[in-house]
């Protein structure tokens, strides 16, 4: 794998389920690892719900190789947008590299 392509440095950040004191279920993320990773969107739609105007973002982030990526983490780049991922790293060769295909979170 190239390295002239991964020129961005992205957090991966795995989710933490924990408990409140009430007892109600709490989601957070936690960072684990920062990776050089390339970008390329895949497409954006606006799509109408509850009457309101909502955009979609999809994109496909190539990292090197980790054994260590969940289909439930999160990938924050570097001017802060955040994007979950969608379904399972996709290995790309043999253990060269990770295709990652996400959709921007909504804030």
């Amino acid at each position: 794998m190239r390295a002239g392509k991964l020129d961005r440095l992205v957090s991966l950040q795995h989710r933490v389920l924990t408990r409140n004191t009430v007892g109600e279920q709490v989601v957070s993320y936690t960072a684990y690892a920062s990776v050089w990773a390339g970008k390329k969107d895949l497409r954006g739609r606006e799509y109408f719900a509850a009457k309101q105007v909502n955009p979609e973002l999809q994109a496909t982030w190539t990292i090197r190789w980790r054994g260590d990526v969940l289909a439930t983490d999160q990938l924050v780049d570097d001017s802060g947008s955040v994007f979950a991922l969608v379904s399972p790293p996709a290995e790309i060769g043999r253990r060269e590299g990770l295709d990652l295909l996400c959709k921007a979170a909504t804030p």
